[in-house]
This record gives structure tokens, sequence and C-alpha cells, in this order.
């Protein structure tokens, strides 16, 4: 009688394929980890890797001494900071220093100096204006603000000229010069003055535009600038604004008495430093 071969019994646990399929998986889940990691990167920090890759500085094998092979880079643990002293101060990186991968060039370092050196400077002339026009009741309608890259001084319209004029008001001339004279103590390359309407329309000769008027009134003040106090031409500026520049709504009346102003920006141009006994006469 013959037997029936009794039925092999499956082996237990996952299909062998599925041990190589979990590798796979494995490999690239590290791999797009890898990969978000890189693109979050400090770009700095990004460089610094990239040359220890070439510079195999990432080897990690010794010859028994603690010392890598020869024409290796220095053992990875060994990058590492000592562990146990918690109190070590940071050491502040100077002005200049190198970030690995990225090289900062003495011109750059110049050139961040400058911006500082300007900057300061525009902060003390702002800072001594406010405490001169503190001191002068007159002055309190003008005022002042560091622009970053310009000292700012606001004249309003309506103290300087009459309605539709661009001729300096007798009564104007006590603050104008209280400013300019001011102006004339402190250390500067060039000045802008800059005239501003509110967007009535001007259809009255001499001025058809707002543009005309604007422009004429920034050149009474720079005309009084050189003819009465003494500036020098070529450091001065005059610029009709019209009405486009607005500080205010015009609609309402006290809106467009502030759109209607003139305005003076002194400029301290990087790594110069005039002093008003060179620029004026």
């Amino acid at each position: 009688m013959a037997f029936k071969k009794k039925p092999d019994e499956p082996k237990k646990g996952a299909p062998e394929y599925m041990n190589t399929y979990g590798d796979m998986i494995t490999l690239m889940l590290a791999f797009f980890v890898l990969m978000y990691a890189m693109s979050a990167a400090d770009p700095s920090k990004f460089d610094a890797l990239k040359q220890s890759y070439t510079q195999a500085a990432l080897s990690i094998f010794s010859n028994g001494t603690g010392e890598v092979f020869p024409n290796d880079g220095p053992s990875i643990i060994n990058l590492n900071p000592p562990v146990g002293n918690e109190n070590t101060a940071e050491i502040e990186e100077p002005l200049g220093a190198e970030t690995p991968g990225i090289p900062i060039e003495s011109d750059d370092i110049e050139e961040l100096e400058e911006i500082r050196e300007m900057e300061a400077q525009i902060s003390r002339m702002e800072s001594d204006f406010k405490t001169y026009m503190a001191e002068n009741i007159i002055t309190r309608d003008i005022t002042v603000s560091n622009q970053g890259d310009h000292l700012l001084i606001t004249l309003p319209g309506g103290m300087l000229f009459d309605s539709g004029r661009a001729e300096l008001r007798p009564e104007a001339i006590e603050a104008l010069d209280l400013v300019l004279n001011e102006l004339m103590k402190m250390s500067w390359d060039s000045i802008r003055v800059e005239g501003h309407t509110d967007n009535v329309p001007q259809t009255s000769p001499p001025f058809t535009s707002n543009l005309m008027l604007s422009g004429a009134r920034a050149a009474s003040v720079v005309d009084y600038m050189i003819n009465i106090k003494g500036y020098d031409p070529a450091v001065l500026e005059a610029t009709g604004k019209s009405e486009y520049h607005p500080v205010d709504t015009n609609e309402t009346a006290e809106g467009r008495a502030r759109n209607r102003r003139v305005e003076i920006k002194v400029y301290q141009e990087r790594g110069a430093g005039a002093s008003p006994a060179t620029t004026l006469r």
C-alpha cells in the first residue's frame, strides 16, 4: 500500500523577499530624511560639511595610537568638543572672522564699517537736532526723523509760504534760520530740498500745476541757503515732488495742510566725512 507524502509545512514568519524589501524601504527613508535635513541646513554649515567630505575629514579609523592613518582627516570623534565643562564661555568671533566655506573679503569688512559709521553719524545728528529744537519754541512745528541713510527735516508749507505762492514769508525766516544755523555746525555731505503740495489743482499764473509750485518752493529754500546763508551750491539740490507723495489724507483740511510741506534731506555719504567748514562759504 502506497503511503501519501505529507505536505511540507510553510515556513513561519514573513516571506524571505520581505527582508530585502524592508532593507530597501529603510534605505529610502534614510535617504529622504538626509535630503530634508540638507534642504533646511544653514548654508555655511552645508559648505563646511561639503568641505569635510572633500578633505576626508569624516574618517573614524585610527591606527591604535589615536591618530588617523596618513592622508586621512581627523577622526570625527576628535571634532566634538570635550564634554563636562558646562561653564565654558562662548568665544565671540571678531568682525571679519571667516565662516567655514564663506570667506569674508576685506572690502566687505570695510563697507560694513562705513555703513555703521554713516548710521551712527545720522543718529548723532538726529539727537543733536531734537535737543536743539526742544530749546527753541519757534521750531516746535518742525519735525526731525532718522531715515537710515539720511536725516529728514520737515517744515510745514503754511509756515514758509502763502497759499499758491513760492516766496518765503517774512515770518518764516526766523524759524528757517534756526534750522540752517544748526545744520551748519554739523558734518554732512549733501542736502536735497523737496517741495510737496496737496492735490488741489493750481490753475492761476505763475504756477499752473502743483509740480511747478512744489519745484519753485524747493528752489526758494535752496536759493535762500546759497545767497543768504552761504551754503555751497555744489552740495545742494532742489526737487519738486508735487502731490504724489502725501503723508496724510487729502480729504480733510488738516491732512492737506500736512501734505503741503518742504523736506530737507541731509545725507552723510559712506566713507566720507565732509565738514561744514569745507562745504560752506
